[in-house]
């Protein structure tokens, strides 16, 4: 349920019933507040033993949990007045999601430190609620009511945007060729070749990727996982002698060690 009141309260509601046990990562509200006029600003952290902490959210990218143990976060909005986002039902925490090129802090449940994945359990009802408060004495100025219509006029264009592309797996390439015609409409300046040695892939699929360049002009990237198991040299000389053989022409490739494709959040174990 979402409810909000004349003295500045919006709630949020929700309770989970499984009907059986039902394992997941994380189950609940993520809550985000912007990186834009808020990095490197004060904030109040209450924790829930009741416990409050006068702090800042980090102005330089935090690699680990800027704030743990959290029950509610307190910041100005504007001179004259703040919001408090209370959170109740679990116990949250924060990280920084610039680490990840996403522009805002995410406070979540549950702990990265608890086990996961974990079961909520049959028949047991979850329950979370999260209640902004906005208060203060601030005051908006009242928005003038034109006396004209308004009247819009373009300008003039703006910078060109960045390239649509879609990635393609070799499973995907006869399904591309069977819907030219849409994916013509769909227009994508980028094919994105999703390339795994790890999981069969091979010259058979490099082929493939061939004919679907051939069939569509757009730029090419081949987005190659390489094991890093011994010579990087012979590992990455073997894929170009395949990439040839199949005549697959490439604009650029981007290389991914196999491991780096782990999640490793805080409170992780990390790869050898």
């Amino acid at each position: 349920t979402i409810k909000g009141s004349a003295d500045g309260r919006l709630v949020f509601e929700v309770s989970a019933l499984p009907e059986s046990d039902f394992e997941t990562n994380r189950c609940g509200f993520c809550i985000l507040h912007p990186i834009a006029d808020l990095a490197g600003s004060p904030v109040k952290v209450e924790h829930t033993d009741g416990s409050v902490e006068a702090t800042k959210l980090p102005e330089l990218i935090d690699p680990w949990q800027p704030f743990k143990d959290i029950r509610a976060i307190t910041h100005q909005v504007r001179p004259g007045v703040t919001a408090e986002c209370r959170m109740e039902g679990d116990t949250f925490e924060m990280e920084d999601q610039r680490n990840w090129s996403d522009a805002s802090y995410k406070t979540y449940v549950r702990p990265l430190a608890l086990p996961w994945p974990y079961v909520l359990p049959a028949g047991q009802t979850l329950r979370q609620t999260i209640s902004l408060r906005i208060a203060g004495e601030g005051k908006a100025p009242a928005a003038a009511v034109a006396s004209e219509p308004v009247r819009v006029e373009l300008g003039e264009a703006g910078p060109t945007l960045p390239d649509v592309g879609v990635v393609i797996y070799p499973e995907d390439v006869e399904t591309a060729l069977a819907n030219l015609s849409t994916l013509t409409t769909l227009g994508p300046q980028q094919l994105l070749f999703h390339y795994d040695p790890t999981r069969g892939h091979g010259l058979d699929a490099l082929r493939a990727f061939a004919r679907l360049a051939n069939a569509h002009a757009a730029a090419t990237t081949l987005e190659c996982v390489v094991v890093c198991a011994g010579d990087l040299d012979a590992e990455m000389s073997g894929v170009a002698d395949l990439v040839r053989q199949a005549g697959l022409k490439l604009s650029a490739i981007a290389v991914s060690p196999s491991v780096d494709r782990q999640s490793t959040p805080p409170g992780s174990t990390w790869p050898d």
